[in-house]
């Protein structure tokens, strides 16, 4: 008995849950970035004092309840703060995809897809950051937001090269996974570094 080979149908049918999970993904950072980005701005922690404590020292008036702005200025204010989720999930799902191509050769077209989106993505990210680095000049965490800018820049340019190198010949493939491996690492440290520099108290 002979098996045919699934039809292109039938290999994009295959793909599609993987393409939901990636866009699923990607809906879930950006949801818990704004929640993360609402509780910084509203600035409503309470201080309890302990009993017997003198309580005139931690008064301070009541903030208002967050206000959320227009749709315009709520998109592209502080975009790097948005747009920097992208190359994260886009990294990593990229990485996952190529590995897995070696057993399903049908997903290593959308593995290339997704990393050339995320080094573009990446670019995009470094661009936007070089566009609100003035707020941190002289203050205490400027030297913090110099070296995030300069794990960036390498990372943009690591992301580029690993896109170039998934287009090369199948051959490459494994060098592909190892520099993959490489890019997700710095992708993790660079987004801490953004992390503690945005919400690190």
């Amino acid at each position: 008995m002979r098996f045919r080979t699934p039809g292109p149908f039938l290999a994009r049918a295959r793909v599609a849950p993987l393409l939901v999970a990636v866009c699923t993904a990607l809906l879930v950072a950006c949801a818990s970035a704004g929640s993360s980005w609402a509780q910084a701005a509203a600035g409503d922690s309470v201080t309890v004092a302990a009993p017997g404590a003198d309580t005139a020292s931690l008064a301070r008036p009541a903030r208002p309840p967050y206000v959320m702005p227009p749709l315009r200025e709520g998109l592209f204010d502080e975009m790097h703060n948005k747009l920097v989720h992208f190359p994260i999930v886009l990294a990593l799902s990229g990485l996952v995809l190529l590995g897995l191509s070696g057993r399903r050769p049908e997903l290593l077209p959308i593995a290339h897809a997704v990393i050339w989106l995320a080094a573009a993505s990446a670019v995009a990210a470094y661009f936007s950051g070089r566009f609100q680095e003035e707020k941190f000049e002289g203050r205490p965490k400027e030297w913090l937001a110099e070296l995030h800018e300069r794990s960036g820049t390498v990372l943009t340019l690591a992301s580029g090269a690993w896109a170039v190198l998934v287009g090369l010949q199948p051959s490459r493939r494994l060098l592909a996974l190892i520099w993959g491996v490489v890019v997700a690492a710095m992708t993790m440290g660079t987004a801490y570094l953004g992390g503690v520099l945005a919400h690190g108290h």
